[in-house]
């Protein structure tokens, strides 16, 4: 996609988010988007559950006076309301990953502002600021937003018969029968909310 849009001087590389590849004091800028603090902080508890590697990490390639941004999920109304549809609709199919996660949801992790303002100023940096950011996210129809749902909710999704099944079908014809409310002009209407917290090394 970089060659096809003319840009040359973009180089892609995978890597252990806790083992950086790269010499120290390399970056000016380090953006974190939608990785998932809650792998070490509780943001229900406020409170470190293991010690941030990632952020020693990002500090650590970062040069003095460099900054980081960090985005993150505080709400998807799309994903809670059809892991909604799911539960109320196919209980009997997801009883075990709702056992094993206490019914907690499980399609994304749930942060907020204050726990992000935590781990950055616990993580060193200073000269913090958090955004948030509410938009209307559009699907032009039913079919675009259910293919959207099933690899966003892919893990109660994969619990659950397929549309080729009887109840598949049964289910998918449930739901767009519940969707009618956030049909308006130009597509299927839910509302996400994202945060974005910046600091300074």
């Amino acid at each position: 996609m970089a060659r096809g849009n003319g840009l040359r001087n973009v180089a892609f590389a995978q890597m252990d988010a806790a083992r950086l590849g790269f010499p120290s004091e390399t970056f000016d800028v380090v953006l974190a988007n939608f990785v998932g603090w809650d792998y070490c902080f509780d943001f229900e508890r406020m409170a470190f559950t293991g010690p941030d590697l990632w952020g020693a990490e990002i500090r650590r390639v970062l040069k003095p006076g460099g900054q980081v941004g960090i985005g993150s999920w505080i709400e998807q109304r799309d994903i809670e309301w059809i892991v909604g549809a799911i539960r109320r609709y196919l209980p009997e199919h997801i009883s075990e990953l709702d056992s094993a996660s206490g019914g907690r949801m499980l399609a994304y992790g749930k942060e907020n502002p204050e726990g992000i303002e935590t781990v950055l100023r616990e993580g060193g940096f200073g000269n913090i600021h958090i955004h948030v950011e509410t938009v209307e996210v559009i699907s032009p129809d039913e079919e675009t937003w259910w293919r959207q749902m099933k690899q966003a909710a892919s893990d109660y999704f994969k619990h659950i018969p397929g549309q080729e099944s009887d109840i598949g079908r049964w289910f998918k014809e449930q739901v767009f029968a519940d969707l009618k409310p956030y049909r308006l002009p130009g597509g299927i209407y839910f509302s996400k909310t994202v945060q974005y917290g910046f600091g300074t090394k």
